[in-house]
């Protein structure tokens, strides 16, 4: 955005130097300006101002007072102590009622999984007063809203359908309890903020499936079996990432993180709940429990690679913005399920991990039997269901059960295990929640650094308070980068 003036002084640059103070540099449009400023803001409820030790509310950095508010907004501040934040329309008390009700959740569900007593969610929903914005950005994070443009957008940055989506999965058939459904949004809600972390520290990080060639399949308009095309799916999934076609794939939470940018949130909910993949607005990611048969990696691989085949794949009317998988539905056999979705999902899964030529060969050097099937779990890293139904329909198939064993006491070694480790055991802020540890705590850390958040907004996204982050922030530097 170029220099333009809309308060009473002179010039646009003495405009943005009296709001982002003086720049060095030879900068002339207010986002870079802003990126650059050391300047910090405080936000309440209604308004912004600049930052003092003795003002209230949330502490802003000038980068994300400009991403949310704007130039028009944040331009009044070269004149005023203060200016107005909340547009017509985008009040707080509405915006998270509305959503609540949406939703399909109570009124104690809401606060006590955004950690506010009862009485400061029903103030917030009231609007009868003013309340504290650290109480307004936990509610709307609860909710899968984007607390820091709450009030200045429609809907508080949140996506509607997806809303719908939720009290659908806590309601509908197959119902799931209102715990996992809350889980669920606190992973969207920290999907999208990773997604825009990431495009702040990088730009273009948020498009490199599409730059790398993915394009979504429909799964209807076929004649040919759905595992089938999730098999040829997988080969060309390896082909675009130049992954070659059989050997193993190591570390695959990293190749879903680095390489492709695919937020990937470990949560930890009833073991019924396998994983999810959810599409929050323009952002798409994936959540995985961490509970389960998930805590053996080679399942969580799986797991893992059956979201990835519907995130990449699956047009949107299919993903409806929110797929819920269960454990059962991830160890039926290929072609046992009629939902061609899933049936694609899982032979995707298994094919892009275990290719069944490569699965094969390993097999028949290990002498088949107990000894092949143990050999292909360990060369590939994945689950007995896995192993053992690549095994069978590389050889034919036929039998839709196929009695095969492995060796008693064929687990994941502890290289496997480290391959997809989580950073959840040793993080040093005991408060975070498990959903916001790992990546997402690393791209905190990170920005914060670059002065694109401020300590506040950080310790905000990691469920502390700004003090615990400072104290923490070097331990957490050398946790994140190892």
């Amino acid at each position: 955005m170029a220099l333009t003036r809309t308060s009473g002084i002179a010039s646009p640059e003495e405009a943005a130097t009296a709001v982002f103070g003086p720049i060095s540099r030879n900068v002339t449009d207010l986002k870079t300006w802003a990126r650059l400023s050391p300047q910090k803001f405080v936000r309440s409820q209604t308004q912004i101002a600049r930052w003092s030790p003795e003002a209230k509310g949330q502490s802003i950095s000038a980068h994300e007072a400009f991403s949310a508010f704007g130039w028009p907004v944040l331009s009044q501040l070269a004149d005023n102590t203060s200016a107005v934040t909340v547009q017509k329309g985008c009040d707080a008390a509405t915006v998270l009622r509305t959503r609540r009700e949406a939703t399909g959740f109570t009124r104690q569900q809401v606060a006590a999984k955004a950690n506010v007593p009862l009485a400061d969610l029903d103030a917030a929903e009231a609007g009868a007063r003013r309340s504290p914005i650290r109480v307004l950005t936990r509610i709307a994070q609860a909710l899968a809203l984007d607390g820091d443009r709450l009030g200045t957008v429609r809907g508080g940055g949140g996506d509607a359908e997806l809303g719908v989506r939720f009290r659908d999965v806590q309601h509908g058939p197959g119902a799931m309890s209102a715990a996992v459904v809350l889980g669920l949004a606190e992973a969207a809600w920290v999907i999208a903020t990773q997604s825009r972390l990431e495009e702040w520290l990088d730009q273009g990080r948020n498009s490199v499936p599409g730059r790398l060639g993915f394009v979504p399949v429909p799964t209807q308009g076929t004649y040919r079996p759905a595992w089938r095309d999730g098999m040829d799916l997988a080969h060309r999934a390896r082909d675009l990432m130049r992954l070659g076609q059989g050997a193993p794939i190591r570390g695959l939470k990293a190749l879903l993180e680095d390489r492709l940018a695919i937020p990937l949130v470990q949560v930890e909910l009833p073991e019924r709940f396998a994983g999810a993949t959810i599409g929050n607005g323009s952002t798409r990611g994936i959540a995985v429990n961490m509970k389960g048969i998930n805590e053996n990696v080679w399942v969580r691989r799986m797991t893992m690679a059956h979201e990835l085949g519907h995130l990449l794949w699956d047009p949107e009317e299919d993903l409806k913005r929110l797929r819920v998988d269960d454990n059962d539905v991830l160890e039926q056999g290929w072609d046992a399920t009629a939902d061609k979705v899933e049936a694609r999902a899982n032979a995707f899964a298994a094919e892009f991990l275990a290719p069944q030529s490569a699965v094969l060969q390993v097999y028949e050097q290990a002498g088949e039997g107990r000894d092949g099937v143990s050999a292909v779990m360990r060369t590939f890293g994945v689950s007995f269901t896995a192993a053992k139904w690549q095994i069978h329909n590389g050889r034919g198939g036929g039998d839709r059960n196929p009695q095969m064993r492995a060796v008693p006491g064929t687990v994941p070694s502890d290289d496997w295990k480290a391959d997809e480790a989580a950073v959840t055991d040793y993080f040093v802020i005991k408060e975070t929640p498990v959903a916001r540890r790992g990546r997402f705590a690393e791209l905190c850390v990170r920005a914060y650094k670059e002065n694109l958040i401020s300590d506040d907004t950080a310790a905000s996204y990691l469920e502390t308070d700004a003090q615990t982050f400072m104290d923490a922030e070097p331990s957490l530097t050398s946790l994140l980068t190892k």
